[in-house]
């Protein structure tokens, strides 16, 4: 992950490279992940942006750790 500093900052550092991103931790729970994926841009409260390349990386990167995860 490339590091994000927005202009003008004084302290900076955020856990994502994009202003109004997120990390997603398939750790824990990736059902939602999937069931949710294509509403992520009309959430009411916080609205993220995924482009299809971003959300083909994504269910592959799920796929592989639900199969990990899966017993």
């Amino acid at each position: 992950m490339s590091i994000f500093i927005d202009e003008g900052e004084l302290i900076v550092g955020n856990q994502s490279s994009a202003l109004r991103a997120a990390p997603v931790f398939p750790e824990y729970v990736t059902s939602w992940i999937i069931n949710e994926l294509d509403e992520f841009d009309k959430r009411p409260g916080d609205a993220f942006f995924v482009t299809e390349e971003q959300k083909k990386e994504l269910m592959g990167n799920l796929q592989v750790v639900g199969r990990k995860n899966s017993y």
